[in-house]
């Protein structure tokens, strides 16, 4: 089994085989990229909006764009050691 391969995670559901698919590593890598999938697009959106002069749109996506930015620097800061401030 998978749990008794040195350095490997447990399984968090045992009833279930580990797959390639159930690793919880796998599901953070989809999420971080479909959260830069979502910056970009919204990034993208916003200049487009702004250039089309349509203000509104524009601003909410840029605040998207913000709340994808903080979201996702707060999933990829290290848990441990100095924060700095």
């Amino acid at each position: 089994m998978s749990a008794d391969i040195p350095g490997s995670t447990p399984n968090p559901h045992p009833h279930l085989p580990m797959s390639p698919e159930t690793r919880p590593d796998r599901l953070q890598s989809v999420g971080r990229f479909g959260l830069r999938a979502l910056r970009i697009a919204a990034s993208t959106l916003s200049i487009v909006e702004l250039l089309r002069s349509d203000w509104t749109g524009g601003i909410a996506s840029g605040l998207a764009w913000l709340l994808f930015l903080q979201v996702e620097r707060t999933i990829n800061r290290p848990s441990h050691g100095p924060t700095g401030t």
